[in-house]
Order: C-alpha cells, then sequence, then structure tokens
C-alpha cells in the first residue's frame, strides 16, 4: 500500500483509561494495578505518535458504540494539510448522505447529523482557525538569521501555485518572481543590496525578487478572455502603471502568506538599488522590481523583539 493510501485509520482500538482506573490501580498497590495503566497508555502513546511529531491530522466522528463515540483520524505526510483537508471534507459528506433514519438515532451527537452540518456549514475552517491564525500572523516574524537548510525546486513551484489562486483586478496578475538561490545568482544580487541587507541576504537559502510586468496587459486575452480588458489599459498608461504597482504588490503580500502556510519564514525588504537589480536581471525587458523577500527556514536567534503595533483607534476608522 502507497504512502498516499495510508491516510485514515482509528485512534484508539481500546478504550482508554479512566481517572477511576487509576485511582483504583494507585489504591491496590497490586502487581496486575500497577502494570495495567503504563501498558495501555504505552499503547495509547504508539497510536498517536505520528501526530506527536507534528504531522498534520484531523479527527472525524463517524459513529457511536455503547454510548461512547468513534473516530477516525486522518495523518498525513509533512506539509499535506490540503489533503487531510480534502480527505476530511469528502468523508463527513459521505457520512451525511448517508442512508439510514437519523430519527431513530437515540444520541443527540448523531454523527451523520453533526457531519452534514459541518459540510454544510464550512465550519471545518474552525478545526485550523487558531492555529492558521499563529502560522500567518501572530508568531510569524520578520527574520534576520537563516539556517542553511536549502528550499527544494518543488516547495517554490508549491509556493507560485498557492500565491497565484490569489485575486488581482480582473485576474491581471501582473507579478512576476525570480527566485534568487545559486551562488551565481547571489553574486549578482551582491552589488545592489543595501549595507544593512547584505550579509542577511546572501545568506538566506533563497532571494526573491518580487517584480512587476509593465506590459502585464498582454496577458489579459489569457486571463481575462470574456472581456477586451487589454484595451482598458492599452488606452490609458497611467492606469495600466498604477494597477501594475497596485496588483503587483499584493501579489508580493500573497507569496508571504503562502511561504508561511508552507513552513517557510519570510524576511521582506527595501534598501537596494532598483535602477542596478533592473540593469542586472531584467535588461530588455518589461519587468521591473519592486520588493526583495528572504525565504528559508529563519534562526530565531537572529530575532530582535517584536515591534508594537498601532492600535485599532490609530490606524482605522468606522465609516
Amino acid at each position: 500500500m502507497s504512502q498516499q493510501t495510508k491516510l485514515a485509520a482509528p485512534i484508539l482500538a481500546f478504550l482508554p483509561p479512566r481517572s477511576a482506573d487509576v485511582d483504583g490501580a494507585a489504591a491496590t498497590g497490586g502487581a496486575a494495578g500497577a502494570t495495567a495503566i503504563p501498558v495501555r497508555l504505552a499503547a495509547m502513546a504508539r497510536s498517536t505518535r505520528l501526530v506527536s511529531v507534528g504531522l498534520p491530522s484531523l479527527a472525524l466522528l463517524i459513529a457511536f458504540a455503547s454510548g461512547l463515540p468513534i473516530v477516525m483520524q486522518f495523518v498525513g505526510r509533512p506539509f499535506s494539510v490540503d489533503a487531510i483537508l480534502s480527505a476530511g471534507i469528502a468523508s463527513s459528506g459521505q457520512l451525511a448522505s448517508g442512508n439510514g433514519d437519523c430519527r431513530r438515532c437515540p444520541h443527540q451527537a448523531c454523527p451523520r447529523a453533526l457531519n452534514k452540518e459541518m459540510t454544510m456549514s464550512s465550519d471545518l475552517s474552525d478545526v485550523l482557525h487558531s492555529h492558521a491564525l499563529e502560522t500567518l500572523f501572530l508568531s510569524a516574524r520578520t527574520h534576520n538569521a537563516w539556517k542553511p537548510a536549502p528550499v527544494a525546486d518543488e516547495a517554490l513551484k508549491k509556493l507560485y501555485d498557492l500565491l497565484r489562486m490569489a485575486p488581482t483586478s480582473a485576474n491581471c496578475s501582473p507579478g512576476r518572481f525570480v527566485f534568487v538561490r545559486s551562488a551565481e545568482g547571489k553574486e549578482k544580487l551582491r552589488p545592489a543590496l543595501s549595507k544593512g541587507n547584505l550579509d542577511k541576504t546572501m545568506a538566506a537559502p533563497v532571494t526573491v525578487i518580487v517584480a512587476t510586468d509593465r506590459l502585464f496587459y498582454d496577458k489579459l486575452p489569457q486571463l481575462f478572455p470574456h472581456s477586451d480588458a487589454r484595451s482598458w489599459f492599452t488606452s490609458s498608461p497611467a492606469v495600466a502603471e498604477q494597477t501594475a504597482f497596485r496588483n503587483g504588490t499584493l501579489q508580493g503580500a500573497y507569496l508571504i502568506m503562502a511561504a508561511r502556510a508552507l513552513g517557510l519564514d519570510c524576511g521582506p525588504m527595501s534598501g537596494f538599488d532598483a535602477t542596478l537589480i533592473d540593469a542586472t536581471f531584467f535588461q530588455g525587458t518589461s519587468w521591473t522590481v519592486n520588493f526583495l523577500i528572504n525565504l528559508g527556514h529563519g534562526d530565531p536567534q537572529g530575532l530582535f523583539g517584536r515591534s508594537p503595533r498601532l492600535a485599532f483607534e490609530d490606524a482605522c476608522v468606522l465609516a
């Protein structure tokens, strides 16, 4: 059986120990009482070991037996959160549409009803809600020091596959990205970097040149085929320039979110000679640099204390 098909397995094949069992074993002090609980706990640990080391997982209620819930656990390979969610949604949909008369079910927490409600209301997203916020915003930091672990080209392709799905106006997608990860590429970039950005950029496994294609509208017949969107921009260079910069910057922000979602750390930067980068990397093209992002696995030893943020009252207005 392949790794891809080894997805679903019961969490436990037996009942976990109750507090009364633990208290009873402690009270009797006998050999059987002293060994029964540790043996059962060890078996539980074997069942949950994969999840304990950080593999993505999802538990789904599927039935009741003797008044107790039976739960199926989905465990995936590292970073396969999308596969786990897809499997969970598909399984909950099957449970929700199964045959049978739910009115005969003696349990208020009927798994079929629960999973039907979960499928219809998309409450499955709440399973990752807190973790996702921590990963994307609350615990994420701008890194200045980097571990030497490389970032595979396949990870960079997956990164782009994620960010390209996020919205831009009229699907114009003007963002262009150069993933500088070779020693030769870093040396080409070196002269354009400010002193404060030099060491950390040369140490980062990947530096992304987030660029904008000033002739992005030439792709609009492909990207926005249901209207003559290209003419909106060929007739107004100012509108084209504003649209390219605004949406290209937005796509750079999407890249940061996608990288964090894939377990990578980011270090976005200004502080470079834009004219030199354009001459070095984009000579003879319609691309122009916007900003830089270092990518990789950050070394927390290089982090500063988190700086304060503006309060809602200082940055927002309710109109």
